[in-house]
């Protein structure tokens, strides 16, 4: 963070915990997207994957549920952004 490679933002962390209205939409999203490299909505569609496959839900069920393209997109996301494959989280689930 000090060499300015790691961005801290309060306000993407109030925007994740449904706060921040004192900004317009647009700036969250700039600043989102500056912070994350993500938009708020592929972070919501990650993480609406976890919660179905968490759930029980199928792996197919969850690609399209949550909106991926294929099961290829979906494990590639969950692959870089959570650390696992959808099977993981799938299994992970049914014992947690």
């Amino acid at each position: 963070m000090r060499e300015g490679l790691l961005v801290r933002d309060p306000l993407v962390e109030a925007a994740l915990r449904g706060g921040a209205k004192e900004l317009s939409p647009r700036s969250v999203q700039r600043r989102f997207l500056r912070a994350t490299c993500l938009t708020g909505a592929a972070i919501r569609q990650t993480e609406r994957a976890v919660e179905l496959l968490e759930r029980g839900a199928s792996i197919v069920d969850a690609v399209g549920l949550a909106g991926f393209v294929d099961q290829a997109h979906m494990t590639r996301v969950l692959k870089r952004l959570v650390g696992q494959t959808p099977g993981q989280i799938l299994r992970a689930g049914r014992h947690g």
